[in-house]
């Protein structure tokens, strides 16, 4: 069996993207859901790591809170279409004014 090198910054990258898990880098603190199926054994085996060899401390709570913040600019779907076929709008807009500018 191959022995895995692993480093802080790029196991802690592979554990955020599940949605179990949750890592608070400046407490060195990792939740993970109790009732997770979303975690296997290449994340345990990650998580082991990170225990042992980086000082982190893993925890067990029933939920998770995630700091995952969605940044929305718009409100909802219908907003978004709208204002797609205004953007579209206006790139039309600017294509027809720059072929009246060169055909002057």
């Amino acid at each position: 069996m191959k022995k895995k090198n692993y480093d802080e910054v790029s196991v802690i990258r592979s554990i955020t993207k599940k949605a179990d898990v949750s890592v608070d880098y400046v407490n060195k603190i990792i939740q993970v859901k109790e009732d997770s199926n979303e975690v296997g054994n290449g994340t345990w085996g990650k998580i082991d790591y990170l225990c042992h060899y980086c000082g982190y401390i893993y925890v067990r709570p029933k939920t998770i809170n995630n700091r995952k913040i969605i940044n929305r600019e718009f409100g909802d779907d219908n907003d978004r279409k709208t204002s797609k076929k205004e953007r579209k709008q206006l790139k039309l807009d600017m294509v027809k004014s720059t072929k009246k500018l060169m055909k002057k």
